[in-house]
This record gives structure tokens, C-alpha cells and sequence, in this order.
């Protein structure tokens, strides 16, 4: 069984897929998430994957006016996970 509830979904902008050239590839991540589950996630969705470094980054949310207050929007947190080589390669490149 494959536990990978701490990846949410890559993501694609232009930024990453520079450096999908440089065998690195963004995901969203849990907020609870830490660089040993990140690694072991990827690690069980690609069998054959050799993974070099995670680099996790936290994106503060911008506050936002409402009718009840101010509120925090968009927080997020990433990660950015560098590869010996991508696995299936021929296919993401």
C-alpha cells in the first residue's frame, strides 16, 4: 500500500518546469510534512527513483479583509525534491 498523504499534488509553473532541466520536481505538500516522510513518499510512488536532497520551503499566507476580520489565505507549503535522474525521464522532459 502506497502512503503518500503527505504529497498533495506537484506543481506545475513555469519556475518548475526549469528545473525539471535540472532533475528537480515541486510538489504541495502536507503542513505536517517533514523532509524524511517527503523522502520516503516519492521514494514509494517511483519504485526507482534515486533521490539526491528535499528542500521544503513555507509560503506564508497574505491576510485578506472580510466582514468578520482579517484572515489568513493561501498558505502553503513545498517541497522541492532533487533527483539522480528522473524517473521516466523520456516522458517528463
Amino acid at each position: 500500500m502506497i502512503n503518500v498523504t503527505c504529497l498533495k499534488r506537484p506543481i506545475m509553473t513555469t519556475k518548475s518546469r526549469t528545473l525539471l532541466k535540472q532533475n528537480k520536481m515541486v510538489f504541495e505538500i502536507d503542513k505536517n510534512a517533514n523532509k524524511p516522510m517527503v523522502k520516503k513518499a516519492v521514494a514509494e510512488m517511483w519504485k526507482d527513483a534515486k533521490i539526491k536532497n528535499v528542500a521544503i520551503i513555507n509560503l506564508p499566507g497574505r491576510s485578506k479583509r472580510t466582514k468578520q476580520g482579517i484572515v489568513v489565505v493561501g498558505a502553503l507549503k513545498k517541497a522541492i525534491v532533487t533527483f539522480e535522474e528522473i524517473p521516466g525521464s523520456s516522458v517528463a522532459k
